[in-house]
């Protein structure tokens, strides 16, 4: 019989904990964390090493190259979970952060007590050479870009931003579509998580449409009549429609844009929640 290793509960063969706050609990593990946090500490990784994980990751190589996990493909399409594993899930986010919270955070964070402001920091009255500055724009550009393949954060772009019954909006006209799916009882998804490869001014980028459609099997994105013309609006297009079997674009000529009044409305009932700034602005311009 095995047994888990911080409370002695029965196991399955193979396991040595019985859910992620005993392993987050595990002494051995704590150490072996605030080790590795030190000796890795000021490290680089090289070039090679790079490279290496870079291509076994890659195209064919990833493990979820080709596979779709939208609408009726996804495994949980349908499906929702019991009272008990929604139980089991938060107890283990809560074992988890109480673990970060008791072995990472204040002095056993290896960056506690140091100071890397002004002339502390190694880069204090230096400048970046022209040269130096086209080196790192390259490594930081298309798919060496750390941002590269993920969905905007949330918050990012000029348009009004929010959220409508915890769907995030990132414009006035994404959130009248929302409205108007609503309506017309059309079942929608946010397509944030798809994201497909395009090239835009010579440079590797990624492109998300704004809505999945999965009794249609259809991807809407939402862009004002006046952008459909922008150079990187029409990249995006023609690699979406080389992409997805079908796609759609809405514009304020499909779509009914919300009144001022409409949005008070939705407001006053909660139903829509905007970003910080834009609660402001919205307070500051319509609200007497």
């Amino acid at each position: 019989m095995i047994n888990c290793k911080i409370c002695s509960k029965p196991l399955n063969k193979g396991k040595k904990f019985c859910s992620y706050k005993c392993m987050g609990l595990d002494p051995e593990r704590i150490e072996r964390a605030r080790k590795n946090g030190l000796n890795n500490l000021g490290k680089n990784k090289s070039e090679e090493f790079k490279k290496k994980c870079s291509e076994r990751a890659s195209g064919k190589n990833n493990p979820m190259y080709g596979v779709h996990r939208f609408g009726k493909e996804n495994p949980f399409y349908g499906k929702t979970h019991t009272e008990k594993t929604r139980k089991k899930i938060s107890e283990d986010h809560l074992a988890n952060s109480q673990f970060y919270s008791d072995n990472v955070l204040g002095s056993k964070n290896p960056m506690y007590g140091r100071d890397l402001s002004g002339s502390k920091n190694g880069m204090y009255g230096k400048h970046i050479s022209e040269e130096n500055r086209k080196t790192l724009s390259i490594k930081m550009s298309g798919c060496n870009n750390p941002m590269y393949g993920k969905p905007s954060p949330q918050g990012s772009g000029n348009g009004w931003s929010g959220w409508y019954k915890e769907k995030y909006f990132r414009s006035i006209l994404e959130l009248s579509t929302m409205i108007y799916f609503e309506k017309n009882k059309i079942k929608f998804e946010l397509a944030e998580k798809t994201r497909i490869p395009y090239i835009f001014l010579n440079k590797d980028r990624t492109y998300s449409p704004d809505f999945y459609l999965p009794e249609e099997n259809l991807f809407i994105e939402c862009k004002y009549h006046k952008l459909l013309n922008s150079p990187n609006v029409k990249a995006k297009t023609e690699a979406a429609i080389k992409h997805f079997k079908n796609f759609k674009i809405l514009t304020e000529k499909d779509i009914n844009i919300l009144k001022e009044t409409e949005i008070k409305n939705l407001l006053d009932k909660k139903l829509i929640k905007w970003n910080k700034f834009y609660e402001k602005l919205f307070k500051d311009r319509f609200i007497p």
